[in-house]
């Protein structure tokens, strides 16, 4: 049967398909070896498993996707093996993510959404359950049944929550903003510790250095150009370090003809109109 001139001219005008190179192919080789010193055969991680639930590769995939946070997992652990990082210490760090991940996938939790995390390390999460059944122990082995659980020492739980929060950073879960309103495991260092920043935190300091940075700079670059022979200003005011509701909240800097008492910073602690420009 003859073929319409149409289907020819259409298969003439069809775009050739673009190659495939190693630009737009991605790589599902996942598998990392750690070896632990004194042990004769290493450790073998295939983060392609972890984007299945519970990290079983029988099971479906994860929804959402899990796949560029496992290549994420793969670039970390090559790039501590090669700052040559305790590979025990790897070992531990990966078997309380996997064994996180697993458990939040049992439990139907997203788990890098805070309700997971919570569900796990909240103050009535999963490792406080488990700390709970360990504090009131049998007397005896057989008095428990097959399968029922002895629970977890305070010190095993924190160094597990320790290691899982080490860990979900790396995969793009900063958990930072929730630690203030949990509960500390035994062992854990609560007073005289430099805590880091959270991010709304960070993000705040960041907004309030980059107001007084421009403030002072434009003022100065003013006082150059009216000025150009003189010492630069030993006073200034409304310098902006803050804005709220689109009002800002100004400092004065320097001393006042000549004055000490006021000292070097005074803050002027009011509200001015909102720029205009």
């Amino acid at each position: 049967m003859a073929k319409s001139r149409l289907a020819a001219s259409r298969n003439q005008n069809k775009s050739p398909a673009p190659p495939i190179t190693k630009k737009n192919v991605t790589s599902l080789d996942l598998i990392v070896d750690i070896r632990p010193e004194g042990v004769l055969n290493s450790t073998r991680h295939n983060f392609i498993y972890w984007c299945h639930e519970q990290c079983d590769p029988k099971k479906p995939l994860a929804k959402p996707s899990r796949l560029e946070r496992m290549q994420k997992l793969k670039r970390w652990v090559d790039q501590e093996k090669k700052n040559e990082t305790n590979a025990w210490s790897l070992v531990v760090k990966l078997s309380a993510l996997k064994t996180y991940i697993a458990f939040c996938d049992i439990k139907k939790f997203d788990p890098f959404s805070q309700a997971g995390y919570l569900y796990y390390a909240g103050n009535s999460g999963e490792l406080r359950r488990l700390v709970d059944i360990a504090s009131e122990p049998k007397k005896y082995q057989f008095q428990y049944h097959n399968g029922e659980e002895f629970g977890l020492l305070e010190s095993s739980a924190l160094q597990k929550k320790m290691n899982l929060d080490s860990m979900l950073p790396v995969l793009d879960f900063d958990v930072s903003d929730m630690q203030a309103t949990l509960k500390s495991f035994t062992g854990e260092i609560t007073d005289f510790a430099t805590l880091p920043y959270t991010s709304s935190e960070w993000y705040a300091l960041v907004r309030r250095t980059q107001l007084l940075f421009f403030s002072l700079v434009t003022q100065l670059i003013a006082f150059k150009e009216e000025n150009p022979e003189s010492p630069p200003p030993q006073y200034l005011e409304n310098i902006v370090v803050e804005r709220i509701d689109n009002r800002d909240i100004t400092i004065t800097l320097g001393r006042k003809n000549g004055s000490a008492s006021e000292g070097l910073v005074t803050c002027s602690n009011r509200f001015t109109q909102p720029v205009k420009g």
